[in-house]
């Protein structure tokens, strides 16, 4: 599997202007932007795994959403990721009435299935529905995270501005 390279200008002056505030709000901050940028993605995963070429329940489609979670021992950095949210109520109940029902132990665990129809196993072919959304919306996802973050920077400055007058 292949890196993806992305080059970014202007990190130094984005730093500079995080600075200005709170970690709590760095954090909010980032992770709003990271969430606008991921939602193209999140949109063609879905209808990626829905054009998957083999019987199948809906789930995966249906389980696929955007998941942040903050890093440890870290100032401002989230983790942001488009991926199966596992335990997704309504997709594991469409799982386990496609495949027989809840006597099915794996409906237990949740939606466990998309990496092996991502990548593929020694019984079938790989059948690709992340890796081509994140390749044709990269650009995308880069450009909202930009204009998002810098609304949401323009935002906390005329907040603190409005609270000093």
């Amino acid at each position: 599997m292949t890196d993806i390279e992305l080059k970014v200008d202007g990190l130094k002056e984005l730093n500079r202007k995080l600075e200005q505030f709170t970690v709590k709000t760095q954090k909010s901050m980032i992770t709003s932007a990271l969430r606008a940028a991921a939602k193209p993605i999140q949109a063609a995963a879905k209808q990626n795994a829905q054009r998957t070429r083999h019987p199948s329940s809906g789930a995966l489609s249906q389980s696929i959403g955007i998941k942040a979670k903050r890093l440890r021992g870290s100032a401002a950095v989230s983790s942001l990721w488009v991926a199966p949210i596992r335990t997704d109520k309504s997709a594991v109940s469409q799982y386990a009435g496609f495949y027989g029902g809840a006597s099915v132990s794996s409906v237990n665990a949740g939606i466990r299935h998309g990496h092996l129809v991502e990548l593929g196993t020694k019984h079938s072919a790989a059948r690709p529905w992340l890796r081509p959304a994140l390749d044709q919306n990269k650009d995308r996802a880069v450009s909202i995270f930009k204009t998002t973050l810098a609304k949401r920077i323009d935002r906390e400055v005329r907040k603190i501005n409005r609270g000093k007058r």
